[in-house]
């Protein structure tokens, strides 16, 4: 005949150490286990407390059980660094008696929605009577730093983005770097149709930026700009030595290019030339076109067109283009140039 005392016990709380916690950064878990009392109700024989950590979650050391009101025969934790799972034994606990359990964890990444859940439970062999508050749940938000930039067109190149600058899109950026911890960090972001790109859940650490080649054609490299964490921009195409904290937000690093400009002329004649008098002067029409390739307007385009012979001369202006009427000695523009600046 087996003979079992009856008891009430209850997982009361799961309580991290911090509401929010930097990723990979140490914190805890306290877990209160009760017996509660009642009529009828005795001490619990054979109680165990077990706990599987969500997955990214893992212990940083073993936990430990501290009996803060009555008395418990066992106190011993499974369970070491690196493990994601572990069992306590309390032994025999008798009516009232409270123990705080400390599980010294971290977590590895950020999870989707910020959030991991955990869930303790306890067991007994003796029979209890109310299974319902046998586990209990806790939250806790975990959150990393983020690094940001933008690779973009410097048309003014002084290494700063202005109204008229435009973002380069599809550059893939390469970030390395060491967590505080001394674990490898590394990812790729791609910049999107502003040139911006973003790496997120970043534990704190020391990071490079290293930017993705350009394939558009009729650009310069520029400046390369440090960001709010600092670093060193003195190797072209990377950023390096940036110092990022915990829950923290590095900004502004900035990769230029610098839009060459370019413009085209062709200049052709156009039909026949007419002979106009006996000393062989002749009527030539000849088109000049001007065209900007760049990605900007141009200022203060000048054309010249140095005519040959000792004395060349073009005449008298006469406006009106395909309709102007052109008489001995004088020429016209068929389209003018529209010049800024």
């Amino acid at each position: 005949t087996t003979v079992r005392t009856k008891a009430d016990l209850e997982i009361v709380s799961k309580t991290p150490s911090l509401a929010t916690v930097a990723v990979r950064r140490p914190f805890t878990w306290t877990i209160l286990v009760r017996n509660n009392v009642g009529a009828g109700l005795a001490e619990a024989d054979d109680v165990e407390v077990t706990d599987n950590l969500p997955a990214g979650v893992e212990l940083t050391g073993t936990p430990t059980v501290n009996v803060t009101v009555g008395a418990a025969s066992s106190t011993s934790c499974t369970g070491n660094a690196g493990d994601t799972s572990f069992t306590c034994d309390l032994g025999t606990v008798d009516p009232g008696t409270e123990a705080e359990i400390t599980v010294p964890v971290r977590a590895l990444t950020v999870p989707a929605g910020g959030d991991y859940t955990n869930t303790a439970s306890v067991t007994t062999f003796s029979l209890d009577v109310n299974p319902a508050n046998n586990s209990n749940s806790g939250d806790v938000t975990v959150e990393g730093s983020t690094l940001s930039g933008t690779v973009f067109r410097d048309f003014a190149n002084d290494g700063g983005i202005d109204p008229t600058d435009t973002g380069i899109a599809g550059i893939v950026m390469t970030l390395t770097g060491t967590a505080f911890d001394g674990s490898p960090v590394s990812g790729t972001a791609t910049t999107n149709a502003n040139g911006e790109f973003t790496f997120e859940d970043l534990p704190e650490g020391d990071y490079t930026i290293e930017r993705g080649a350009v394939g558009e054609p009729h650009l310069t490299t520029g400046q390369q700009i440090v960001g709010n964490r600092g670093g060193d921009a003195g190797t072209v195409g990377e950023i390096s030595s940036i110092a990022l904290g915990g829950i923290d937000t590095g900004s502004g690093y900035l990769f230029a290019y610098i839009p060459r400009p370019r413009i085209g002329v062709a200049k052709r004649t156009v039909g026949q030339p007419v002979l106009l008098l006996p000393d062989s002067s002749f009527l030539q029409e000849i088109r000049v076109v001007v065209e900007n390739f760049s990605l900007e307007a141009i200022d203060a385009v000048t054309i010249e067109d140095a005519m040959a012979g000792a004395a060349p001369r073009l005449g008298a202006f006469i406006p009106g283009g395909l309709g102007a009427v052109l008489t001995l000695g004088s020429y016209t523009v068929e389209t003018a140039p529209g010049f800024v600046g």
